[in-house]
């Protein structure tokens, strides 16, 4: 078995709380199917986006689609996986930050900016990002939900997730914020496709109208309903 002492572990705390709340339904799932006893004490629901950061009053109309990815460069996130797809592509920027000292590219459209802080990255979303990254590579991360990817939506920005299948990528593709795929299955031509001005326009008007689902006033209102 693997980490049966975190499984007696976890089967022993689980037996003390009146309510257990997962971070992603994949998690869920897999907790009621593991713990079966437990099953009326697992609830789920999503971090949610800060409602603080508000929205951009507009989605930028430019000729050149900006697409902007910020955070780890690690190997679950997989950066050189998706920058090929970009050097090949007219028309389009990437726009990278963190610390991108170990991905080289001679592509004069991929563009490295260090790490800011993040006021300053959100500031760079509002006013020239079309489009912006989520990339986990590994099936287990389907569990795993970035907060990245609320703050996208909080921002009413169109989503490019290069995602396993789990919470993450169903959010995107079933509400229509973006496009979804697995990194192994993703091409160029489908990128610069689902990222058309007018698909863009289609996913942000989606944003504007369903993302308060996905607010972290809805994540309070959630626990403050439980506990009432």
């Amino acid at each position: 078995k693997f980490h049966v002492s975190r499984e007696k572990c976890e089967k022993k705390l689980f037996a003390v709380p009146t309510a257990i709340l997962c971070s992603s339904k994949v998690n869920y799932e897999s907790l009621k199917i593991k713990y079966p006893e437990f099953k009326s004490r697992l609830y789920y629901e999503y971090i949610g986006f800060d409602t603080r950061l508000f929205p951009r009053q507009k989605p930028l109309n430019d000729k050149t689609i900006r697409f902007v990815y910020g955070g780890n460069s690690g190997a679950l996130q997989n950066p050189s996986g998706f920058i090929r797809f970009f050097e090949r592509m007219k028309g389009v920027e990437l726009h990278l930050f963190g610390d991108f000292t170990s991905v080289s590219t001679d592509a004069k459209n991929i563009f490295t900016h260090g790490k800011l802080e993040r006021l300053e990255f959100i500031d760079f979303l509002k006013k020239r990002c079309d489009v912006g990254i989520v990339s986990l590579t590994s099936d287990y991360l389907g569990a795993c939900v970035p907060a990245k990817l609320f703050e996208l939506i909080g921002l009413h920005i169109p989503i490019l997730g290069l995602l396993p299948d789990g919470d993450a990528s169903e959010i995107i593709n079933d509400n229509g914020f973006g496009y979804a795929v697995d990194i192994s299955s993703a091409t160029s031509e489908k990128i610069f496709r689902e990222f058309s001005r007018t698909k863009r326009a289609i996913y942000c008007e989606n944003l504007k109208r369903n993302s308060a689902h996905y607010s972290d006033a809805n994540t309070v209102n959630f626990i403050r309903e439980f506990f009432e």
